[in-house]
């Protein structure tokens, strides 16, 4: 059975996975959720958030609200098949990359870019680009 982490920050990334996230629990993969908090910017996981999971919540392999580092840990443990980036911080997918690397995971990481289409300004669509050019799939 194949193993899905995904790694979620903010409404926007939410609202755009939990679709697929439904589809693949359909398809009988093991998903696992993290809501990633941010020490300095705390607030985020509000109660209409946790509501959008209530529907799929009872359905996921797991579903926690973690800081980064323990969202590595768990990556560490558990040898996913694919992780989901669903973030602004996109030093994690370095960190996430660096990890996979070092411990010979064979992981895929795919990330999002929700606002790729906003701005219409190509600089800033570009630099977004190159933040996220270690995921497998942008």
């Amino acid at each position: 059975m194949k193993r899905v982490l995904f790694i979620i920050q903010f409404d926007s990334f939410a609202k755009t996975l939990i679709p697929t996230i439904k589809n693949l629990i359909k398809d009988d993969y093991l998903c696992d959720v993290v809501l990633l908090k941010k020490r300095f910017k705390k607030g985020w996981i509000t109660d209409q958030i946790l509501a959008l999971f209530k529907q799929i919540e009872s359905n996921l392999n797991a579903f926690r609200q973690l800081y980064q580092s323990d969202a590595m840990r768990m990556i560490d443990h558990n040898g996913y098949d694919l992780i989901v980036v669903g973030t602004s911080n996109t030093r994690l997918i370095v960190s996430i990359k660096n990890l996979l690397k070092k411990k010979s995971m064979k992981s895929k990481i795919a990330s999002g870019y929700v606002g790729a289409l906003l701005n219409n300004d190509f600089e800033s669509f570009k630099k977004g680009l190159i933040r996220r050019s270690e995921s497998d799939l942008i």
